[in-house]
């Protein structure tokens, strides 16, 4: 009589070890592509509240091995890098790991995964001038009335205004917070090879208060009114390349969209001074393409134009409004 045992060891066991080996060969063998999609932190991705409208991802522990890391640092293109570099006191090459900006049109949180105490003890060691301990909503907050640093566990910390942080962990433990489906649908569609991207879904009146109301980009804005979504995914590995994406409210909107970037760039190719000559290959590398309402966008900056171009931007031109 054959017994349970017997058909275990016979039959179950060799099956499930042939298995087991074979997702240890696929998890050591193949290496993901850069043609995946980009992978959000689970544990950032359900601290998201549901009303943003304009979601930034930065993956550090990425840009930090980038050629580009120590000029993107040095003119301080990412702000939401700086400033939780500079209200943690932490070391992003060693500490932190990735990112998440989130902005409803009113109020933004930057969400972290980090090793906040380097001896990785359970509690996070975070000093500086003025900075308090309390807890609200049985999380523990670093910080002020003003601003604060509230964790959800050892690694995982939300920076913001102490108020809407509070707010933010009472939604927490009600269970009301958590990416929204436009965004989760959106992600796929980024992949692992960009280390910098932005998702938004149409402008809010507060937005737009943030974008230039005169000048030639004044033009640009007005055509961002029939904007219902757009995604951006910066390539920071070699060049940097730049792909952008719009979902516009017509085929009209988007040739009338995919026209002005052209013309943007052909306008700062005809005001570029004679020491800025070098620029000409960022302008010249733009592409657009406008399908049905759909724009698609694209330009390259040459390792080389990197800093020429960094020094153009304004100080801190992906900033949150704290």
């Amino acid at each position: 009589m054959i017994s349970g045992r017997s058909i275990f060891l016979k039959g179950v066991f060799p099956f499930l070890a042939v298995v087991l080996v074979a997702f240890i060969a696929v998890k050591v063998f193949v290496k993901p592509s850069d043609d995946d999609p980009v992978i959000i932190d689970p544990a950032l991705m359900v601290l998201v509240p549901p009303e943003t409208q304009m979601l930034v991802g930065i993956r550090v522990k990425e840009i930090t091995k980038t050629p580009v890391y120590s000029i993107l640092r040095q003119k301080k293109v990412l702000e939401p890098l700086e400033e939780f570099v500079a209200r943690t006191g932490i070391n992003p090459e060693k500490q932190l790991y990735e990112m998440l900006v989130t902005f409803d049109g009113r109020e933004s949180l930057v969400l972290a995964r980090a090793k906040f105490n380097e001896e990785a003890a359970l509690e996070p060691d975070i000093k500086g001038p003025g900075m308090q301990r309390f807890e609200y909503g049985g999380r523990m907050f670093i910080g002020n009335e003003q601003f604060a640093i509230a964790f959800v566990n050892s690694s995982t910390g939300m920076l913001g205004s102490t108020a809407y942080l509070r707010r933010t962990v009472d939604r927490l433990n009600a269970g009301t917070l958590g990416m929204p489906a436009w965004f989760k649908a959106q992600q796929p569609k980024i992949t692992r090879a960009n280390y910098v991207w932005m998702m938004t879904r149409g402008l809010t009146p507060e937005m737009r208060a943030y974008l230039p109301a005169q000048g030639n980009a004044s033009n640009l804005l007005r055509l961002l009114d029939g904007m219902q979504g757009s995604r951006i995914a910066v390539d920071l590995r070699n060049d940097i390349v730049i792909h952008a994406h719009a979902d516009m409210d017509s085929p009209a909107s988007a040739e009338q969209l995919a026209s002005a970037l052209k013309g943007l760039a052909g306008l700062a190719r005809l005001t570029t001074s004679n020491e800025n000559l070098d620029l000409l290959k960022v302008y010249d590398s733009l592409e657009t393409k406008a399908t049905e309402s759909q724009v698609d966008a694209s330009i390259r900056i040459p390792r080389a134009q990197v800093e020429k171009v960094a020094e153009s931007m304004p100080e801190g031109a992906l900033q949150p409004a704290f």
